[in-house]
């Protein structure tokens, strides 16, 4: 009897340690927040967010210096010993107020500055400041190395009639281009072309990328067309799908949700959803039964919006203040892109989503509408080049060619596999 009471409470014992793990596991798999201070100076607060639906893991930081304005960080990058990613801070205090955390994993980022309001990474800045050109120059080069943010035009390979650069080409990276017949497709050091068209065509007001494809209208017929091409980035293999419609050349993609496209013909009045994973096409809207619109979430509209060509939108936030705005991610991941008109071109700023108040200026545009995004990294079209920024390289060009310039309609995209 004794032998049996004493295996129950040996049971009791292993199933309450086997709960307590169980528990602890599961917590730590959401994530955590914990707040800790370096230096009896630098306040930090620290949340990870892990396993969370509709939500991108990631580390969201906030550090404090005796100043009292706060910085923030958000990386979508693993690290391998996580809970306390920040081994180290570097602060400056002059005329700007600049603070470099050292991060875990070698993990390597800018100097954040802040003046007036307004937060700017120190490569935007090289030569305003002396007295912080000074101090940084004086930093030693494992803690800080000013050249690994700033853009490197040295390893540029050229194929297809574009110029590229592989080692400014994160891995595991996808950039495509579209061309007068169809488009080239950068990927893993080297370049594939897929002409679409016999005949050159300098204008395809209906086509897009979207995620890992490339969609465009069959413009080979002349007034009115049923067929859309769509190539995938990953295998560069073309599908070609048969709409249940002739569709006229009026028409224009409102936009994309997941892998779908939603197109509108506004001659006909029509609405069109694209399944671009399967290849389906089928009509959704009609001016009688209304036309589906996304602007966060599913409402429908009357075709007479639809024939003003109103497009999807990221989010039904509005701001005074600035031109438009572009939200990628949820509410534990993500991104707010803000654009600031300035005269003829518009100033970027970027926001993480758990504290959209605290923008950093990022680089200057022409056009916020020639804009990718892929994870943590921003794609824009600048001139006869694309540049990618991140927190981790700066600026960098990615791919050069005339073509940018020379034709308007030249669009591009780009896909993480």
């Amino acid at each position: 009897m004794v032998s049996y009471k004493r295996y129950i409470k040996f049971a009791l014992v292993i199933v309450g340690i086997l709960l307590i793990v169980f528990g602890c596991v599961h917590f730590l798999s959401k994530g955590y927040t914990n707040n800790y201070v370096l230096k009896d100076t630098y306040n930090i607060k620290e949340i990870y967010t892990k396993d969370e639906q509709n939500e991108h893991d990631n580390y969201y930081l906030e550090i404090t210096p005796p100043s009292g304005t706060t910085y923030n960080y958000q990386f979508y990058h693993e690290f391998d010993n996580n809970n306390q990613i920040v081994d180290d801070v570097v602060y400056y205090d002059g005329e700007y107020r600049c603070l470099l955390p050292i991060l875990k994993d070698g993990v390597k980022v800018d100097f954040v500055c802040y003046k007036d309001g307004v937060y700017t990474n120190y490569q935007a800045l090289v030569g305003v400041d002396e007295d912080l050109d000074n101090y940084i120059s004086k930093l030693d080069k494992k803690v800080y190395d000013s050249k690994m943010f700033k853009d490197d035009e040295t390893n540029a390979k050229e194929e297809n009639k574009i110029t590229y650069y592989p080692k400014n080409i994160p891995d595991g990276y996808i950039i495509a281009l579209s061309t007068l017949k169809g488009i080239v497709i950068v990927s893993d050091g080297e370049t594939k072309s897929v002409d679409i068209f016999d005949e050159d065509i300098y204008k395809r007001e209906i086509s897009a990328f979207n995620e890992n494809y490339y969609i465009t209208a069959d413009y080979s017929d002349n007034q009115n067309f049923r067929v859309f091409y769509v190539v995938d980035l990953i295998t560069g293999k073309e599908k070609i799908l048969k709409a249940p419609d002739n569709i006229s050349f009026d028409a224009y993609i409102q936009g994309f949700v997941g892998n779908k496209a939603y197109v509108y013909d506004v001659n006909n009045e029509k609405q069109y959803e694209i399944d671009l994973d399967n290849g389906e096409i089928k009509a959704i809207g009609s001016a009688s039964r209304g036309i589906s619109y996304y602007d966060g979430k599913w409402s429908y509209i009357t075709a007479v919006k639809a024939n003003n060509k109103l497009l999807f939108k990221t989010s039904k936030e509005t701001y005074t203040n600035y031109a438009s705005f572009d939200k990628i991610g949820n509410k534990l991941s993500g991104f707010y892109y803000f654009y600031e008109k300035d005269e003829d071109v518009y100033n970027v700023y970027r926001s993480f989503v758990q504290w959209k108040k605290l923008r950093r200026k990022l680089f200057t545009v022409d056009d916020y509408r020639e804009l990718a995004f892929e994870e943590d990294y921003i794609f824009y079209k600048d001139g006869d080049t694309i540049k990618m920024y991140s927190d981790y390289t700066g600026i960098k060009t990615v791919v050069k060619t005339s073509e940018l310039s020379f034709n308007e309609n030249t669009l591009f995209g780009v896909y993480k596999k």
